[in-house]
Parts: C-alpha cells; structure tokens; sequence
C-alpha cells in the first residue's frame, strides 16, 4: 500500500484486516484508529510524534516492523482496553533499536530481540519489554503483566 504519512489533525481508520506499508510516520495530532483484529507490516521504520497517535479502540492488533528502527514518542499508543495482550509490536531481525518516550503509557508486548530497546522520559509500560538490550532512565517505569506468564495465544 506503499507509505502512510499522517501529518497535523488528519485522522485515518481501518476496519480490522491486514495491512503492509512500506514505512509508517503519524505526527503532529494525527490519529490512526483500528477497529477490530488488525495485523500491521511494516517494511521500513515506525514513526510517531507530537501528539499523534495509534488508537486501538477494539480488538487484537499485532504490528511486523521490519526496519532499522522504531522511534515512539508523545502520544504514541492508545490502547482502550488496557490489556497488553490487545498490542503485539514484534521488531524482525533487521530492526536496530527502539526508542519510546514522551511521558505517555504503553499497554502492551513489545518483542524485538535484535533491537536496543530505550524507553525514557516518564514512559510508563504496561506489559512487556524483550530486545537484546533494554535501557530506562528519566523516570521510567515497566510493570510486568503477570497474565502473560502463561504465554500469549494470538487470534
């Protein structure tokens, strides 16, 4: 579907399906809304800030980013139920690092083992981090979801 580019207040939604782009940038106040069980790919990197965001207002969304790297900040994820099982991000084995910050929260799975993971600037994370390193600092916090020490089954 080559790039989606969001910019200032422009809003966006997709029903529940899969999607590949071949990078992904949201800012300024921009809005991507998924409805329902929706697999994003990603074949570059993932972008967002300001106060843009993703808002997963139902169902499961799993995310593929098979860039260099994932940068997150500002409002970033909205996910309305608050279950981290409702968001997957998985970095392939190409992805480099992945910064998050911004002050906001995070519910869900982040799995990106080949990725140096840094989460600063009051980023709270609700679910899980997995990189081959992973580094807070700024007043971060990561609560750990005991749910998911079962596993994690994916629709």
């Amino acid at each position: 579907m080559g790039a989606l580019v969001l910019t200032s207040n422009t809003k966006m939604t997709l029903p529940a399906g899969s999607y590949r782009f071949t990078k992904m940038n949201l800012s300024g106040n921009s809005k991507l809304t998924l409805n329902g069980n929706v697999t994003l790919y990603i074949d570059g990197d993932l972008t967002i800030s300001g106060s843009a965001g993703i808002i997963i207002s139902s169902g499961n969304v799993v995310i593929y980013v098979n860039g260099k790297k994932v940068d997150i900040s500002g409002c970033a994820f909205v996910n309305t139920s608050q279950d981290p099982r409702n968001l997957i991000l998985f970095g392939t084995a190409g992805l480099q690092s992945i910064n998050l910050s911004g002050g906001t929260s995070l519910y869900g799975l982040v799995y990106a083992p080949t990725a140096a993971i840094t989460v600063s600037g009051g980023q709270n994370t609700y679910g899980s981090l997995i990189g081959n390193t992973v580094d807070l600092s700024g007043g971060v916090s990561v609560h750990y979801d005991e749910t998911l020490v079962n596993g994690l089954l994916l629709n």
